[in-house]
């Protein structure tokens, strides 16, 4: 499992706010040169927040992938003023992007306000169920058949799965999976923002079973 932050955005925050110019270019540049290094990436999941699919779309477009849009990696928290993600994208976008129309969230988009998205816990409760359905699904072959061939596969031979997704979020799964206490992740979105250092168009391989 791989996990990207988005590359740069423009001022505000929102659900709809663009990459910038550069931005764009670092997602049609070095973000697409990297995944390109990715061994057997086969399977894009991003958040429905437009930086997050404008930074995948270079890439899936030139390898012929659907972007698979799940709201268990949303932002965290909702932009100020907004609330929760809107339950469905707007039209253009389906044009303007490779989705996979198919693809149904496995964390609702209703879920979000009744969920919260306030807390670090409230995070971890919607994005660790969704990377272990994620792992099981991918482990299994996309159609969940499996068979023995799939089963005796070795780790090496197995697909790389790519979440594109926020700060914050990549900031608690990276720290997760170097073992780091919940408490200090927690803190970086404490009044601390400071804590949160993963780059823009940053990529890290996630290594642990979380």
């Amino acid at each position: 499992m791989w996990v990207l932050r988005h590359a740069e955005r423009g001022a505000g925050c929102g659900f709809a706010e663009p990459l910038t110019a550069a931005g764009r270019a670092q997602a049609a540049g070095a973000v697409r040169e990297a995944l390109s290094r990715v061994p057997r990436l086969q399977a894009v999941y991003s958040s429905p927040f437009r930086r997050c699919l404008e930074t995948a779309e270079p890439f899936v477009a030139e390898r012929g992938l659907l972007t698979r849009v799940d709201y268990s990696l949303c932002e965290h928290p909702d932009p100020p003023g907004e609330g929760p993600a809107p339950r469905a994208l707007p039209a253009e976008w389906e044009q303007e992007f490779s989705l996979d129309a198919g693809y149904c969230s496995v964390f609702p988009a209703e879920a979000l306000a009744l969920a919260g998205n306030v807390s670090g816990a409230q995070l971890r409760q919607r994005v660790l169920p969704f990377l272990r359905e994620m792992a099981t699904r991918h482990a299994e072959g996309e159609d969940g058949g499996g068979g023995e061939g799939e089963a005796q596969r070795g780790e090496s031979d197995r697909p790389s799965i790519l979440f594109v997704t926020h700060q914050s979020v990549c900031h608690q799964l990276i720290g997760l999976d170097c073992g780091l206490d919940v408490r200090a992740l927690d803190a970086g979105y404490q009044g601390q923002p400071e804590a949160m250092d993963f780059p823009v168009g940053g990529l890290a391989e996630l290594k642990r079973p979380l």
